[in-house]
């Protein structure tokens, strides 16, 4: 059953609505609604032809002690003034059933029974049912049941960056879902996408297609889906798992003017096998958007398979229901005055029924701060001017901003977001540096600052840091509708320019509408720039920041994908054609001598396509082309698309590729190769590339050869001597000289640590009898313990192979565990396998190595007497986990219990001596990196099972006392001062806006987990303090932030001495939360010490 919080998750109009759908549902007919505050504030009613009045009221409170008082002192009134025959209550609080009869007895005659009181958990009742889901459906406020599920962890990800745009994605979801009304046929698109399982959402700009996009991710997150948020298929196709439920979401897909003309067969091919592919599944769905008039100009084959998958959003074919219920939706959850918004309702039919509606222009302008300038009057009808004129609006708020910010705006367009912070800055600070112009504001974050409310947006990515992006696609229509506004920032943008996306941005064709006019001048300076400087102009994070990451790059990697771009622009000039002639021969010649300074991984197969475009002006002796080509192929990729190219036929003829038996031995012996150097290479966008090509121009070559199929599906698991074989024959330098050693094992440590989930029934039915499996039940059931087994592979291995053996389980964890690690077969020798697994577990611990080699234990061994060959048995049972050479314990909780056995089993000072290097680690900056700290939790609960004595004596006693030495006060204020100062309390935010925390935000602190331990309170402040509090604090002590390791941060320590910080915490009463859980720390403290005064 749902657990919803309608009282939360709905506003009370929202909830008002709700509340007479399910009546309808339930008593089969209509009731008729009033709008809210209207009607006595009844909800809706229904008179029968007999003349009997039924009044629904729908009563959003948070518990019971409010409705009855809401009841009691003016409900009551209303309801005999109104004399109904029967009244209906539907309320978001919780009703027991012996508090029903009081609201009974209160409203009596009027409630009939029981049945007419309908609470929290009866409205979770009803949408169990099949005939309420479609109500479900309607609401999508109710869709995110919590944050934990709305912030599910995507799993196996190995490109982090995906990880990172789709978790950024997802909290866009959450915020969009608050406002978005859903359509009335939104039933209808989920129950087509159902069977289609791909669908193209197209548009004119603003009418609602990445909402509508984002209301179908929401649905299938709460139905377990996997979000993978992307602009490109390489991506996707990257981290596309068979067996997992995903929905693929590709927002603007083509951009916001097909951008490049060029869109290649490669891609068209990628595409169109993508959408296929999803559309065989039935775990996958895949949401695309667009523009309408850009899926006008795509290609015939793109349109063929997208055929009916394509919803157009028509502004026309809205209903005015459902553009009443987005206009209620946007006033409701602004700040605008209540008398504005009750007139504009007054009024609705001025904005609902003009030709222009258009949901984000609306949000646009009722997110403005306009309504302050003027009456609600004028409000309204300058509301319906910005409808009649969307440009002029936009145009009225650019005016108003500064030189400096309207600056800003063109240079972002030129560089085309998102972009990194450092970079804009970087741009922006060498024209003002440069200009003669008066620019005052040298300070970049302020006028950022200035042009958040309505321009653009920042946010955070991990290991790169601010970014910064335009709020919408409707900025850069105004940007280009207005390209008057350039002309005054012309002259010191062109004679400024930093990177070579911006060369790009100016060289596009003349035809191009997303095209900025230029003086003749102008494009000299740019041509001339390009010219000289071409080897050293950088491409950045941007528009063509594809799967391509250009930071990466050397400035001579960079250059074969500067000549690609400069290709896909047909009107360039004759000086611009003889560079690219000019610096492709450069990298030809480089190759003919076997110097790879120009390429970057797998990137030599560019060089055909950029030979594709400058064909007609060069003259080439294809016969020596293709040997150059040739004899520096190193992967799949490269070689296919050489053997596919029909410019060189004869010559590949000549070389024997024409053979079909010698090129499906190349290919495989080239597959082979390309999955172990892409995998240990971890280059997972190119593996991601290569199973694209697998799956379909390649897979004739090998589908019938059961050996590279299998090598396909077990790529990590391809002997290595295969790949060093390889290197040797390819006369390669040794991976090993290339590749950290430490990145590599942490590579392996992520793989190897991470649980495989599985279905538990599924799984003991593939290695047990049914006898078994039935027997093994009944001993899972009768211990608790056995039921933490049940969720991992390797803890249900684990739980198999005890069964196995001993074909009955110990009633307690702790004897299971020992029997465990004392004998896990039969044959080993019962002293050496316990000495060598809680041996090891310490030994591992205090060492920070999570995972280890076979010469590792046998060093850390050498000084004991123990059999080699008993170490190696140990290994190869199913306590341990194996990864190549690697290892790890088969479970974080098997090496918690072992390491906590180990400990007390040591002489006491020994004891002391550990737990004091645990609270030395622990008391350690937060800036160290230390593996374990993550488990701590975890080690600590076998801590207080296994040594409960020494832990509370040597680590939980220390803990607290060094605690209250530094934060017990009889005064309460100087005991909150040193509790902040003593967990170093920090505000971390990604980004700084008055949305942040719409962004990710934080408080850390130190030791903070000992104290949950003890307390079962969490000593975080983001426990304690509301959004609420939280925005005040922002906007209070915004001064106080700090840039620092790309993100901002306010140290709460220093706050301590400013009284308006003190005054806002009592405010929202923080500081008497943060004394409750500082008195049980104390008062565990104090039953701490009375149990060693009994042990002694």
């Amino acid at each position: 059953m749902p657990k919803y919080d309608f009282h939360n998750q709905m506003e009370p109009h929202e909830f008002q609505r709700f509340a007479v759908d399910i009546i309808d549902t339930r008593e089969k007919t209509h009731f008729e609604v009033f709008s809210e505050g209207k009607d006595l504030g009844i909800d809706a009613y229904k008179k029968t032809k007999n003349g009997i009045t039924t009044i629904v009221q729908a009563k959003r409170t948070e518990n019971f002690k409010d409705l009855l008082k809401v009841l009691k002192n003016s409900e009551l009134a209303k309801i005999k003034k109104l004399n109904p025959d029967r009244y209906i209550l539907i309320t978001s609080s919780t009703i027991s059933k012996t508090q029903k009869p009081k609201i009974i007895e209160l409203l009596s005659p009027y409630i009939k029974n029981s049945d007419d009181i309908i609470s929290k958990e009866d409205l979770n009742k009803y949408l169990t049912k099949e005939k309420y889901k479609k109500i479900e459906l309607n609401y999508p406020s109710l869709w995110f049941n919590s944050a934990n599920t709305f912030l599910k962890e995507m799993s196996d990800v190995v490109n982090h960056s995906i990880y990172e745009e789709s978790l950024d994605e997802l909290e866009k979801v959450k915020q969009s879902m608050k406002n978005y009304v859903i359509p009335e046929n939104f039933s209808t698109i989920i129950s087509n996408l159902e069977n289609d399982r791909v669908i193209l959402i197209a548009g004119n700009p603003g009418i609602g297609k990445t909402s509508l996009g984002r209301a179908i991710v929401s649905y299938y997150i709460i139905k377990d889906y996997e979000l993978i948020y992307t602009k490109e298929i390489d991506k996707a196709n990257q981290v596309y798992k068979r067996d997992g439920k995903q929905i693929f979401f590709l927002d603007d897909y083509w951009g916001s003017s097909f951008k490049d003309k060029n869109y290649s067969h490669i891609e068209n091919t990628k595409f169109i096998n993508f959408v296929d592919k999803i559309s065989k599944t039935n775990n996958k769905i895949l949401v695309i958007t667009s523009r309408d008039y850009i899926i006008k100009q795509v290609d015939n084959d793109l349109k063929r398979i997208l055929g009916n998958k394509e919803y157009l959003l028509d502004i026309k074919k809205i209903s005015l229901n459902l553009r009443y219920k987005i206009l209620y939706k946007y006033l409701s959850t602004s700040n605008i005055n209540y008398s504005y918004i009750e007139y504009i309702l007054e009024n609705p039919e001025m904005i609902i029924k003009h030709n222009n509606f258009n949901p984000r222009i609306i949000e646009m302008y009722i997110n403005s701060d306009f309504h302050l300038e003027v009456t609600k009057y004028k409000y309204l009808e300058y509301l319906i001017e910005t409808l009649d004129s969307p440009i002029s609006f936009l145009d009225e708020v650019y005016q108003k901003q500064t030189k400096e910010a309207q600056l800003l705006l063109y240079l972002m367009l030129t560089i085309e977001p998102p972009i990194l912070l450092e970079d804009l800055e970087e741009v922006y600070l060498n024209i003002l540096n440069s200009s003669n112009k008066n620019y005052n504001n040298y300070n970049l974050e302020n006028i950022i600052s200035q042009l958040e409310k309505n321009f653009i947006r920042t946010y955070y990515i991990n290991n790169k840091g601010i970014v910064i992006d335009f709020i919408n696609n409707s900025i850069i229509d105004y940007l280009y509708d207005c390209k008057d506004n350039f002309k005054e920032f012309e002259f010191d943008i062109i004679n400024n320019l930093t990177y070579f996306n911006q060369m790009i941005f100016f060289l596009k064709d003349e035809d191009n509408f997303w095209k900025l006019p230029l003086l003749p001048n102008s494009y000299k300076t740019i041509k001339d720039k390009l010219i000289s400087d071409i080897d050293n102009l950088s491409i950045i994070i941007g528009t063509f920041y594809d799967t391509i990451e250009y930071y990466n790059m050397t400035s001579e990697e960079q250059l074969i994908y500067k000549l690609l771009k400069l290709c896909n622009i047909d009107d360039l000039d004759k000086e611009v054609i003889e560079l690219i002639i000019e610096k492709y021969n450069q990298i030809i010649n480089a190759l003919d001598n076997k110097d790879r300074t120009y390429i970057y991984e797998d990137n030599l197969s560019e060089l055909l396509r950029i030979y594709e475009k400058i064909k007609k002006y060069i003259n080439v002796n294809k016969k020596e082309y293709v040997d150059i080509y040739y004899k520096n192929i190193e992967h799949t990729y490269e070689l296919n698309l050489l053997v596919k190219n029909k410019e060189f036929q004869e010559e590949i003829k000549a070389i024997g590729l024409d053979n079909k038996q010698k090129l499906t031995d190349l290919y495989k012996d080239m597959i082979y190769y390309d999955l172990q150097y892409y995998y240990y290479n971890e280059m997972y966008q190119s593996l991601g590339n290569l199973y694209c090509l697998l799956e379909t121009e390649l897979y004739d070559f090998y589908k019938d050869d059961d050996e590279i199929l299998d090598a396909i599906d077990n790529y990590d698991n391809i002997p290595k001597s295969y790949y060093d074989d390889k290197e040797e024959i390819m006369n390669k330098e040794s991976l090993e000289s290339n590749y950290d050693t430490n990145e590599k094992i942490m590579v392996k440590e992520l793989k190897i640590n991470k649980s495989i989930p599985i279905d538990f029934n599924k799984y003991l039915k593939k290695l047990l009898p049914e006898e078994e499996i039935q027997d093994l039940k009944k001993y899972i059931n009768k211990n608790k313990y056995l039921k933490n087994f049940k969720d991992t592979k390797e803890s249900t291995d684990i739980l198999i192979q005890f069964y196995k053996t001993y074909h009955s389980f110990p009633n307690t964890e702790e004897d299971f565990y020992k029997i465990l690690i004392t004998a896990p077969t039969i044959t080993m020798n019962i002293k050496s396998s316990q000495y060598i697994m809680i041996t090891l577990a310490y030994l591992l611990f205090i060492n920070n190595k999570p995972i280890f080699k076979k010469d590792d234990i046998l060093e850390i061994l050498s000084y004991s007497k123990i059999n080699k060959k008993e170490v190696f048995k140990l290994l190869d049972t199913s306590l341990f986990r194996r990864e190549e050479e690697w290892y790890c314990f088969a479970t974080k909780e098997l090496q918690a219990f072992c390491l906590s056995l180990y400990i007390s089993y040591l002489y006491e000072k020994d004891k002391e001596e550990f737990y004091n290097r645990l609270i030395s680690i622990l008391m350690l900056p937060s800036e160290v990196d230390f593996e374990y700290l993550e488990d701590l939790n975890l080690f600590y609960e076998y801590f207080q099972k296994n040594d409960k004595d020494s832990f509370n004596k040597y680590f939980i006693y220390e803990i607290l006392e060094n605690y209250l030495s530094k934060t017990n006060s009889e005064k309460e204020h100087q005991t909150i001062t040193s509790i902040i100062e003593f967990f170093h309390f920090e505000l971390i935010l990604e980004e700084l806006s008055y949305d942040c925390l719409n962004s990710y935000s934080y408080i850390n602190a130190e030791t903070a987990d000992i104290l949950e331990l003890v307390t079962g309170e969490y000593a975080d402040l983001e426990e304690l303090v509301s959004e609420k509090a939280f925005k005040e604090f922002i906007n209070s002590f915004k001064e106080k932030v700090k840039f620092k390791y790309g993100k901002y941060r306010i140290n709460l320590t220093e706050l301590t001495k400013n009284e308006k910080f003190f005054n806002w915490l009592k405010k929202y009463k923080i500081d008497n939360k943060i004394m409750s859980i500082h008195n049980k720390i104390v008062k565990e403290m104090n039953n701490i010490e009375k149990e060693f005064y009994i042990i002694q």
